[in-house]
């Protein structure tokens, strides 16, 4: 009987051994050929895509920005936000992040929005036409390799 219950928690031990090589067998694995290759993506442990694109030798897809310039009257600055969540809900429609900046001018300058995807820049584009923007900067990305996306048609 004694042989019965020392075999039991013995058992328990070897499966809790297991267990913990069968969840860090990976980990280690994938850092030991991060190690080896210093390949960023193999990098275990937290990787964001941030951290991936200030590692060095990074060459991912390239990322759509935009910057909206406007007047620093209240109602162009207005209107530079509304602009800027319309461009942002037209992007995430087609799943593509977008980074977006907003400039002030000086007096009432029209509001304005520029694309760039990598070194090529398009507008700047009318508040009334910056959805020709957001079309010319999908062009733009699946010319330079972001894959293609099943997409929505924005409204405005």
């Amino acid at each position: 009987m004694s042989d019965a219950r020392q075999s039991r928690p013995q058992r328990q031990s070897i499966l809790l051994i297991l267990l913990v090589a069968a969840i860090t067998t990976p980990a280690a694995l994938a850092l030991g050929w991060y190690r080896l290759t210093g390949d960023p993506t193999f990098q275990p442990l937290a990787l964001t895509v941030e951290r991936l694109e200030t590692s060095e030798g990074y060459s991912g897809t390239p990322r759509a920005k935009a910057l909206i310039r406007a007047g620093d009257t209240p109602l162009r600055r207005r209107q530079a936000e509304l602009l800027e969540r319309r461009v942002r809900a037209a992007f995430a429609m087609k799943n593509v992040e977008i980074d977006i900046r907003i400039a002030t001018g000086s007096g009432d300058d029209p509001t304005a929005i520029t694309y760039s995807v990598g070194r090529n820049s398009f507008g700047p584009f009318g508040a009334e036409d910056a959805a020709r923007g957001v079309h010319d900067t999908m062009q733009a990305l699946s010319l330079v390799g972001e894959p293609a996306r099943p997409a929505l048609r924005h409204r405005w």
